[in-house]
């Protein structure tokens, strides 16, 4: 078993926690590790809207970076076949 720790949680907290664990069919460990995942997913794509909105808001860093994508759509069957 993997090693564990205690947290303190209020009582509705955990209430809630062992109704989605329930519903999910996971253990309550498996379904934070879960939810601290997909908290920590949002995040980083969050922050990467947040650049590419800055990028897009100077226009010579957005038509650089459209270049640069123009480049690589360019190179992405570069040395393929045509595919029929």
């Amino acid at each position: 078993m993997a090693a564990t720790a205690t947290v303190r949680i209020r009582p509705e907290t955990r209430d809630r926690l062992r109704r989605l664990s329930r519903e999910r069919g996971l253990s309550a460990p498996d379904l934070l590790d879960a939810l601290i995942c997909d908290a920590e997913d949002d995040q980083i794509l969050t922050e990467h809207e947040v650049a590419m909105e800055r990028l897009m808001a100077d226009p010579q860093q957005a038509a650089s970076y459209r270049a640069e994508i123009e480049v690589w759509d360019d190179a992405l069957l570069d040395g393929l076949k045509e595919l029929e």
